[in-house]
């Protein structure tokens, strides 16, 4: 059995210390922080819930925001124990047989276009990711069975990306390099601001 519904999971529970500053807060259009712009990115008919992993820190200015109904705030206490425990907290948030999209708030260059091409691919028994090139990028759609051993699997037994490379995928062919993209520091976020506001 499985469902026909995801959950969609952004992390965003980091100090963000290259950046200054949280970087959900980061604008990503004169409307729209990095947050903001997700949040709509994931307002489609097959997500569940949209569960947003943050630390202790953010929790109130997050609150403040108007975000989805169907919005779920996680806090990880420790953001120090990586992001596989806010994988955990965030899946303790979904149906048993619900899929999961993971999503980084450091990488708000999703479209619903992709997601909704991944979710009509989507791998049951493994996961779906977008390709640029020979890369593999963002987001990653697990499958139920995924999400049932990461519920089930200590955080710090396993590195995410290590892991994920020995699970059965489908891998969605893109010609929009931004999926590999990260904004980390403020060089990186100007080289953002330059690019797509010209």
């Amino acid at each position: 059995m499985t469902s026909d519904k995801a959950i969609a999971i952004i992390l965003s529970a980091g100090n963000s210390q290259r950046m200054g500053l949280p970087k959900w807060k980061l604008s990503f259009s004169d409307e729209q922080t990095f947050l903001e712009r997700l949040a709509e990115v994931y307002s489609l008919p097959m997500i569940r819930n949209l569960v947003l992993v943050i630390n202790q820190q953010q929790k109130n200015a997050v609150e403040a925001l108007t975000l989805p109904a169907n919005t779920l705030l996680v806090e990880n206490e420790n953001p120090a124990l990586g992001r596989n425990h806010s994988i955990k907290l965030a899946l303790g948030r979904a149906e048993k047989h619900d899929f999961a999209f993971v999503q980084n708030i450091d990488n708000p260059f999703t479209t619903a276009h992709l997601i909704e091409t991944m979710w009509t691919c989507r791998a049951i028994e493994g996961a779906t990711l977008p390709v640029y090139g020979q890369k593999e990028g963002h987001p990653v759609l697990l499958g139920p069975m995924l999400c049932t051993e990461l519920r089930q699997k200590p955080p710090a037994s396993y590195h995410f990306r290590e892991w994920l490379a020995n699970q059965h995928k489908i891998l969605i062919q893109t010609h929009n390099s931004s999926i590999l993209a990260n904004i980390n520091t403020q060089e990186e976020y100007s080289n953002f601001q330059n690019f797509f506001h010209k």
